[in-house]
């Protein structure tokens, strides 16, 4: 299974959202590289880099935070076919429409959100932190 993470999910865990940490951080954990593969845009690296920025780390806390998630977590490449398909993209927020097109190009089986009605009509199914969970937990009860 691959995963793609939305934006919110990262930053929930490297700002530790006090409401929001535990599921995103559980789901996080759940990719081993071998059964779940992770993903992030590459987009969303400079998003998270800005929003830690905002959140009060240093750019050296910033850099540091980035290097350890691109240890567990790869990157895909946002291109001009993601941009030009989300355009006409039934999903309505342009940035989530290059999200999904992303998604979809490069075969995620799942986009991992806490804002699951922003990608209703996105050619990869999404769902929450906390039903990722369920369903790798389950897959696993079955193995």
């Amino acid at each position: 299974m691959k995963v793609l993470f939305d934006t919110n999910i990262i930053i929930d865990v490297l700002a530790r959202r006090e409401e929001t940490y535990e599921a995103s951080f559980s789901a996080i954990s759940l990719c081993d590289g071998l059964t779940v593969k992770s993903c992030i845009t590459s987009n969303t690296v400079t998003d998270i880099a800005y929003i830690l920025h905002r959140y009060g780390h240093t750019k050296q806390q910033v850099k540091a935070e980035l290097a350890k998630l691109f240890s567990i977590i790869d990157i895909l490449a946002v291109d001009s076919s993601d941009c030009t398909l989300a355009l006409s993209s039934p999903v309505e927020d342009f940035e989530d429409a290059v999200l999904a097109e992303c998604a979809k190009r490069n075969g995620a089986d799942y986009i991992i959100t806490r804002n699951s009605k922003d990608y209703l009509l996105s050619p990869v199914p999404s769902m929450s932190p906390w039903a990722f969970c369920e369903l790798v937990g389950s897959q696993e009860e079955k193995a």
